[in-house]
């Protein structure tokens, strides 16, 4: 009977240990996930600031665009501006035809 009490002890000692070693063997798992999740999320995290540093480009760009067609609004403004002295002088002259 001693016996049999003592292996049913040691069973019992044995799967305690077997239990607490599955439960930190999940639990070094479960860090093992968290952690493999942040590395994860750190290519997301250098995707996004390389996307918005490839951005940056095309704003200057852009806004190279945009000076580059100021020059070409001032050259209109100033073809329009020339356009009206011939316009005040083909008035004249009809004017003075007329008298």
């Amino acid at each position: 009977m001693k016996t049999e009490l003592y292996w049913e002890r040691s069973w019992g000692e044995v799967h305690r240990i077997h239990v607490n070693e599955a439960r930190n063997f999940s639990a070094e798992l479960l860090s093992f996930a968290s952690e493999y999740q942040n590395f994860s999320d750190e290519p997301l995290s250098f995707a996004s600031e390389y996307q918005n540093f490839s951005d940056e480009p095309l704003s200057f760009a852009n806004e190279y665009q945009n000076f580059s067609n100021e020059p070409l609004s001032f050259v209109n403004e100033y073809q329009n501006f020339s356009d009206e002295p011939l316009s005040f002088a083909n008035e004249s002259l009809i004017l003075t035809r007329e008298c």
